[in-house]
């Protein structure tokens, strides 16, 4: 029970930070790079199948509140999640369809440095990945 409350409290800090200012793009339709892209994001929790479920959530929580703070609208039928064991850490994979490489790279950038959680990240987008 203790290890559950740690935890809480690790991804609820991770999720505590300062507003920032919100700025919404408008304008005409975009064109997309790619498809298909995929963002790996590699916690610094060990992977435990018990926790997961909760550490899968706090990361879901985190991209939807910085998705808000940015103004982007996250449709969750475009991302695709999966757990992964990543070098004993927990790991998420996500997959997103239709995908602009430039902002999902600066969103992915941006949400890693507000994140206490989350290790690295890697964006596979376009031609090679990147590791943020």
């Amino acid at each position: 029970m203790f290890h559950s409350v740690v935890i809480l409290c690790i991804a609820a800090a991770s999720l505590a930070c300062a507003p920032k200012n919100v700025t919404t793009k408008t304008g005409g339709k975009t064109t997309r790079d790619v498809d298909q892209a995929e963002v790996i994001l590699v916690t610094k929790a060990n992977f435990n199948p018990k926790m997961n479920p909760i550490y899968m959530e706090a990361i879901r929580s985190a991209i939807d509140q910085h998705a808000y703070e940015r103004g982007i609208i996250n449709n969750h039928d475009l991302v695709q999640e999966e757990s992964k064991d990543i070098g004993g850490k927990f790991g998420v994979v996500l997959t997103v369809i239709d995908a602009d490489c430039d902002e999902l790279k600066d969103f992915a950038s941006s949400a890693k440095e507000m994140s206490l959680l989350v290790e690295h990240t890697i964006v596979n987008c376009g031609s090679k990945p990147t590791t943020l």
